[in-house]
């Protein structure tokens, strides 16, 4: 078990309490340690309204990690506020480094809530949010500089803070993503392999489904890129539920189209359909198309590590977190190493709210997922569908075909082609 010496208590307490004046309008507060309690005892710190009335009473108890430390700091805490005619509104028990926990006097039950150091300060104080920037641009620059990071003419104006974290805006919102791979493609056709009814479905209807990324076979899919940068760092819960509004489609390349490996992976075994797509050109969609790129955890790339070592550095220094700008839009470009033989080239749409989803259970994973619906019809989607191959071993497949060309011919799309698969030998 960890052992702090009392001066190294009083250190920590400290430090906490010069950080937390960092933040307080000094006109509208004061900070008071050993504050006394109406001959009740004293508590480790008050901060005081303008009026010299508790705001807040402040409990410091090391080793908080202990349940049982936890446990008797909150009672500790609330016997207080019963023995005071002058109740604070806010009490806060906390070990002054990872773990804050605040109770509002007002509310009805006796819970405390556990926070982050910003999100405590900008509780305390909401305007607070607003000095974020420039209390710690310097410690931000000065950092980008020891880390060989620096970007000529970075201002404040170029750094802000939203939902919790620092990101870099303008000119300077691609900085995280131009460390990693580019996942740009220059595909003209590209080819998903489906089974026979979901194919069958989607020309019908004139639309797919995209999936939430949270419910993909890979389960480090939803924050493979967040654990690289985040490296045995707390991660940031705003990115992480931000994901939930990530949906995606996989394809594959015109290489791979009426390909043997895939009729086997994807399309049932033969049994189903691969739909292929022309790539359009458009200047502005809210659908991003891209090859992924298969890094490997155990060889980091260099300027990745310094990301991490500046992402690490800015929380230990500002005790604010750093999150890439729109993270979700480009982190999903990218999969572990073992996926390679995928070739994926996947589409990407960030739904923010704009389309209604659906709560499914996935058949082939047994996972809980939500889906949205997206027409192939709207003016931004990237693809273009352009023919349907029947794999080998689909039922009835000169049937199929000959319905299927009938189907795209009434649904208006009577220029998408209708083909057999040319593997032949595969049962």
């Amino acid at each position: 078990m960890l052992k702090i010496k009392v001066h190294d208590e009083y250190k920590i307490r400290e430090d906490f309490f010069l950080e937390l004046k960092k933040y307080m309008n000094q006109k509208k507060f004061s900070l008071e340690q050993d504050f006394k309690i109406q001959n009740k005892g004293r508590i480790d710190c008050c901060i005081l309204d303008s009026r010299k009335k508790p705001y807040v009473f402040i409990e410091f108890k090391s080793l908080l990690n202990s349940s049982f430390a936890r446990k008797s700091g909150k009672k500790q805490l609330l016997d207080y506020l019963e023995q005071v005619k002058e109740k604070p509104t806010f009490s806060i028990l906390t070990d002054a480094k990872k773990r804050f926990y605040l109770y509002k006097t007002s509310q009805e039950e006796n819970q405390f809530k556990k926070l982050s150091f910003n999100q405590l300060v900008t509780t305390l104080f909401p305007e607070a949010e607003n000095l974020f920037v420039p209390k710690n641009y310097t410690i931000i620059k000065n950092l980008l500089d020891e880390n060989k990071l620096n970007y000529p003419g970075l201002g404040k104006k170029d750094i802000v803070y939203e939902n919790g974290a620092f990101s870099f805006v303008g000119e300077y919102k691609d900085f995280i993503a131009n460390r990693f791979p580019s996942f740009n493609t220059n595909e003209k056709i590209v080819c998903r392999y489906l089974s026979l009814e979901t194919a069958f479905k989607i020309i019908k209807n004139k639309s797919l489904k995209m999936n939430c990324i949270i419910g993909m076979n890979d389960s480090t899919e939803p924050d493979f890129i967040e654990s690289m940068l985040y490296d045995g760092m707390d991660k940031i819960p705003g990115l992480q539920r931000l994901a939930r509004n990530v949906y995606i489609m996989s394809c594959s390349s015109e290489k791979t189209i009426d390909n043997l490996t895939h009729w086997r992976l994807y399309g049932n075994d033969a049994k189903g359909v691969c739909l292929v797509f022309k790539v359009k050109k458009l200047k502005e969609s809210r659908f991003k198309l891209g090859k992924v790129s298969y890094l490997d955890r155990d060889l980091p790339i260099e300027s990745i590590e310094k990301i991490n070592t500046f992402f690490e550095q800015i929380l230990a220094k500002t005790k604010i977190p750093f999150a890439p700008y729109d993270f979700h839009s480009w982190a999903h470009f990218y999969k572990p190493l073992e996926y390679k033989i995928e070739k994926e080239i996947r589409l990407v749409f960030v739904n923010d709210g704009m389309k209604d989803k659906e709560w499914i259970l996935s058949e082939q994973f047994n996972i809980v997922n939500s889906s949205i619906d997206v027409s192939l019809m709207e003016d931004d989607f990237p693809l273009e569908l352009c023919q349907v191959i029947l794999g080998s071993k689909c039922p009835e497949r000169e049937v199929n075909k000959t319905q299927f060309e009938v189907l795209l011919e009434e649904s208006g799309m009577e220029e998408v082609k209708v083909k057999l698969s040319t593997i032949n030998s595969y049962r």
